[in-house]
């Protein structure tokens, strides 16, 4: 998204300035037609949604155009500051019109500069806007910090403000630019994607759990991690024949904004109905007990995308037999809070689904089809990294040969899946970014700091978060519960991340100051217990002779490899070959532990040996009395550091040997 000022054209009105003094009227007597045009569409777009019509009527709209303001902020300013990762003066800017003449609006009372800088340096009331507590401190210190200043240079001030009316007056224009199209009716079923390959098995699975919940009046709810395609498969599902048979074409469809309340959306349900619930004075019991008795006798399927908070559902909760809600939510948490019986987990396209979806974007050459396969299964089959490497590789002219070589490196993949504009991989994880606690994302971070290992455990959780075993373990279950880390199978207190939540993550946490990178460091000495004993010792020893001579370090199984891969090369810049089906490393945690472990008393030992090369060449200043002993002790030293330095270079031979023949420690073990 660019800058704020380009939302304005320089041939039209400065619009600012209208909207400066529309926000500055919003406490007198006031009509919405005296508004300027745009204000008044975004108004009246607001309140159709709230069913609030009536309160268009009166002599003061002050307070509704307030609020309708107020969700233009949190739906276009506040995502967008928060994609960016603002700095706390941007936040401070887009603040200052909301708290000196938005929120007096709303409470009633006169707006001055004075009451808005006691906002501003409220913590509770920047959070509520914010939506993150270390973000509101970080704002609220900025501002105790510039208040003084205020004081004294008003401009300063007055053109922070300014740039805060700008900022909403660009957001307005977006708006008003979003897809809602002239004469669409509340709860219409969206249209297919311009892309579009069906889910079949899911879609069917859905389709079987919404015939059982019509019985009873049940929920079904589809979980699934970011980009997955739940908003997709709501649209197959609302637009199936035998769904709108079944409930006698009466499907609605309805998304869920995460600022709506649950009694604006029981606003939205009745009218799609043809209904008219007026709301303005009944508690949430009330309406439920009204919405029962208007779909009592009737069989209505109730399609809700993207819902956040459960209590935005609670309305909907017993409408009776026959109407069926199906909602779309990454945390898991939220459908077993609800104890519901049906749900649908929906997971990654199959392989034939993904190249249906690719040669939809663009057709594969015949030469490049293994090589598009290849990417396909780098990319794990994820629909929207699918989507975005496809279109990349049409709209950029890229083969896919290069495409491929592209995803297989870290540094290289965001290139590729950052096109096209304004759609990236991470637009719907910074979504639920947004939406995290601070202490989540701060593990997330940390995470993504580490080499993309196969799996994870909670003693990384303990050495790299620093936290207790049952802090760790809950902290997973949170991740696991956002879908943004899931638990092998059969294997207690292990996860894995997929690629897409790595590469996220590690793209977060390059923001990380020097003082918090030293944080991680020597981390894997921090792994609780050891893990060297588990398979280093029952590794076979690598066979001494033409196949890999003990003073030969030109790693075996690498002779087909540009260039003389030696074991430094090797453990450096690769330290295990990546795996042709996944974009992780071929080891988990206790593998790499294990290893950095060896490395590092392998250095340990060749650097404590270099240094007693100056405590030799001090012997003749040593006095005569203590010659013997320090001769003594410099020779003990030696023999343990030989000792050492020989046998973690064996083993360290064993590693690199036993991994070169394509398999894991863990299978040693074992066997």
């Amino acid at each position: 998204m660019q800058k704020v000022s380009s939302g304005v054209s320089k041939k039209e009105p400065i619009f600012w300035k209208e909207l400066e003094k529309v926000l500055k009227g919003l406490g007198k007597p006031l009509r919405l037609q005296e508004l300027p045009e745009v204000v008044q569409q975004v108004t009246r777009r607001y309140v159709e949604m709230w069913g609030r019509e009536e309160e268009l009527t009166g002599d003061y709209v002050g307070v509704l155009v307030a609020d309708a303001l107020r969700q233009v902020w949190l739906d276009e300013v506040k995502p967008w500051l928060t994609a960016r990762e603002a700095k706390p003066r941007e936040w401070v800017e887009a603040l200052i019109p909301m708290a000196q003449y938005i929120e007096p609006v709303r409470k009633g009372e006169q707006s001055s500069r004075e009451k808005a800088m006691k906002l501003l340096m409220d913590e509770g009331w920047v959070k509520e806007w914010t939506g993150d507590e270390s973000r509101a401190k970080k704002v609220v210190a900025f501002v105790e910090t510039r208040a003084d200043g205020w004081k004294v240079h008003e401009s300063t001030y007055n053109r922070w403000r300014i740039a805060g009316v700008e900022l909403l007056s660009a957001a307005l224009r977006r708006t008003l630019a979003a897809p809602l199209e002239k004469g669409a009716h509340v709860g219409t079923i969206p249209p297919f994607p311009e892309v579009y390959v069906p889910r079949t098995a899911a879609l069917q699975q859905a389709k079987e759990l919404i015939l059982r919940a019509k019985e009873d009046g049940s929920w079904v709810a589809i979980i699934g991690m970011n980009g997955v395609g739940k908003s997709t498969l709501l649209v197959a599902l609302g637009h199936d024949d035998e769904l709108q048979r079944a409930f006698l074409g009466r499907v609605r469809y309805f998304e869920v904004r995460r600022e709506m309340t649950s009694l604006a959306l029981a606003r939205l349900v009745s009218r799609s109905l043809g209904k008219s619930l007026f709301l303005k004075e009944h508690t949430v019991e009330e309406v439920r007990a009204r919405l029962r008795s208007e779909l009592e006798g009737q069989e209505v399927l109730l399609l809700v995308d993207n819902v956040w908070d459960s209590k935005t559902l609670d309305i909907l909760r017993n409408l009776g037999p026959g109407v069926v809600v199906v909602f779309t939510t990454r945390d898991a948490r939220l459908a077993s809070s609800l104890a519901l019986r049906w749900q649908v987990h929906l997971e990654e396209l199959t392989e034939q689904e993904a190249w249906r979806l690719i040669q939809q974007i663009r057709d594969v050459p015949k030469d490049e089809e293994q090589a598009a396969r290849a990417a396909l299964r780098l990319l794990e089959y994820h629909p929207f990294a699918v989507t975005i490497a496809a279109a990349g590789a049409r709209e950029m002219k890229r083969g896919w040969p290069a495409v491929l070589e592209g995803i297989k490196d870290a540094r290289t993949r965001l290139s590729v899946l950052d096109y096209p504009e304004p759609l990236n991989v991470w637009a719907s994880l910074e979504i639920s970014w947004g939406e995290m606690e601070a202490s989540q994302r701060r593990c997330l971070e940390a995470l993504g700091r580490l080499p993309f290992l196969a799996w994870y455990d909670v003693g990384t959780g303990m050495a790299v978060w620093r936290m207790s075993e049952a802090e760790a373990k809950a902290m997973w279950a949170r991740l696991v519960a956002l879908h943004l880390a899931e638990e092998l199978d059969g294997q207690p207190d292990c996860y894995r991340l997929h690629w897409l939540i790595w590469d996220f993550a590690r793209q977060k946490a390059e923001r990380w100051r020097w003082w918090e990178r030293i944080g991680l460091v020597l981390w894997e000495w921090r792994y609780p217990g050891s893990v060297e004993p588990r398979w280093w010792r029952v590794l076979p020893t690598p066979p001494d002779g033409p196949e890999w001579s003990l003073r030969d370090f030109t790693i075996p199984g690498t002779e087909d490899e540009p260039g003389r891969i030696t074991l430094w090369r090797w453990l450096v810049t690769r330290g295990w070959p990546e795996g042709a089906e996944s974009l992780s490393l071929a080891a988990g945690v206790e593998e790499w532990v294990g290893t950095v472990r060896v490395w590092h008393r392998l250095l340990l030992s060749a650097t404590g040996l270099l240094l007693l090369l100056p405590v030799t060449c001090c012997a003749s200043i040593w006095p005569k009395s203590w010659t013997g002993l320090i001769w003594g002790a410099w020779f003990l030293f030696f023999l343990v550091l030989v000792c050492s330095l020989f046998i973690n270079i064996e083993n360290l031979r064993r590693i690199v040997w036993w991994r070169t023949t394509g398999r894991s420690f863990t299978e040693a073990w074992e066997k």
